[in-house]
């Protein structure tokens, strides 16, 4: 039953994450128009870093001046979708 779900979340499609790696600002392209989406980022150890809530569109902007160097997972979703991805934060 667990892996129907996740089939139907469409797991399998992309995000766009742009630029990666990074220093302020991350711009994500979804492969569908989200509704009242959630995204939250995490860091390396899995510790939530960044959750921003009720975003809707195809494309979605984060802050990212005040996370340290290092990879990130960013998870989006929304009742009927769901999307993962991983970028680079350098502040150099």
């Amino acid at each position: 039953m667990l892996l129907e779900n996740i089939a139907d979340q469409n797991i399998a499609e992309t995000l766009s994450l742009y630029p990666n790696p990074t220093s302020d600002l991350i711009s994500i392209g979804l492969p569908v128009n989200m509704k009242n989406g959630i995204c939250e980022i995490y860091d390396i150890n899995g510790k939530k870093v960044l959750k921003q809530d009720q975003f809707s569109g195809d494309e979605l902007t984060v802050n990212t001046q005040n996370l340290n160097d290092g990879i990130y997972v960013i998870q989006l979703r929304s009742e009927k979708n769901f999307y993962s991805g991983s970028f680079v934060v350098s502040q150099k």
